[in-house]
């Protein structure tokens, strides 16, 4: 009953000690990102005010909502992208507690646990390979009025494979904890 007792108190420091751990790395991409989000919106500022020298308003105003929309995909995939890993790191804390069960249990759970931070590892690139792209700028580069369709086309090019990269860090993730 004794030995039960400390096993079961291990476990709660074990699992206290995970979510802690979490929090803290969340907590620190957390201020990485608002850093980040303050440079992001002085090159926004630079941006509109490039966009305010292009002399035909129509092109203006077409290149100001495509870049809206490229900040707005952004936005939702990076949010979507964070619920999908805080979904994996709630499964893998579940995964963590059934392994300290185990082990109280007298099995042998050594390969679990190298798994369990194999998996805790890829969701940590995968978090920072999210909050990263986040931050990212994906304003087209205007320098003159005549290119301004291949600097939009190679912005939006420029998203989509950003969005690729975090998608597959998340994808891999995901593959670690299953």
């Amino acid at each position: 009953q004794e030995r039960r007792e400390t096993v079961k108190q291990n476990i709660q420091d074990r699992r206290a000690e995970l979510k802690q751990k979490f929090e803290d790395r969340k907590a620190e991409l957390e201020a990485r990102r608002e850093e980040l989000k303050t440079r992001f919106a002085a090159k926004r500022e630079a941006f509109k005010e490039k966009l305010q020298a292009l002399r035909d308003k129509r092109k203006q105003k077409i290149t100001e909502r495509v870049d809206e929309r490229l900040a707005n995909v952004n936005q939702r995939r990076t949010d979507h992208f964070n619920k999908v890993l805080e979904k994996l790191n709630d499964i893998l804390e579940r995964i963590q507690a059934k392994a300290d069960e185990l082990e109280a249990a007298g099995q042998d759970t050594s390969a679990l646990a190298a798994a369990i931070t194999a998996a805790s590892n890829a969701i940590s690139t995968a978090q920072t390979a999210v909050s990263d792209q986040a931050a990212k700028d994906s304003a087209a580069t205007i320098t003159i009025e005549t290119a301004l369709k291949g600097a939009v086309g190679a912005a939006f090019k420029q998203l989509q494979t950003d969005l690729g990269t975090a998608r597959d860090a998340v994808k891999a993730a995901k593959e670690a904890v299953r």
